[in-house]
């Protein structure tokens, strides 16, 4: 009976104790959805038709001459970088950003040498 007993916490713990760990796919496809951006500590959006929606202008956005640049957009760029747009008719801002990481609930950027985090909501 000891045997037995020993046997299933043994079987119970490993069973517990075992994490799935996550492989990301594609950062195209990791990136949808919505995220807290570290820096900043607000949210973003990137949608499956490229439009980002980042109302307090966490990784975008700016005005010139009075325009506010609130039509944002976003594209991938290979597995290692993200494009970025913020524009209003003719005026606009663009930057691209280095992807140094890309896990299923992290993505990590780097923004003038200094990394920064994407965490999944």
């Amino acid at each position: 009976m000891n045997k037995f007993a020993l046997v299933l916490i043994c079987a119970a713990l490993s069973l517990t104790s075992c994490k799935k760990d996550c492989e990301a796919p594609a950062l195209a496809e990791n990136i949808l959805g919505s995220w807290t951006v570290s820096w900043e500590t607000n949210s973003v959006e990137f949608k499956s038709n490229g439009t980002l929606i980042d109302p307090n202008d966490a990784l975008i956005g700016g005005e010139i001459n009075g325009t506010v640049l609130d039509e944002k957009t976003y594209s991938v760029i290979g597995s290692d970088s993200l494009y970025l747009r913020a524009e209003n008719g003719a005026q606009f801002i663009e930057t691209t950003l280095p992807i140094s990481g890309n896990e299923c609930d992290v993505i990590t950027v780097s923004i003038l040498g200094i990394s920064g985090t994407l965490n999944r909501e």
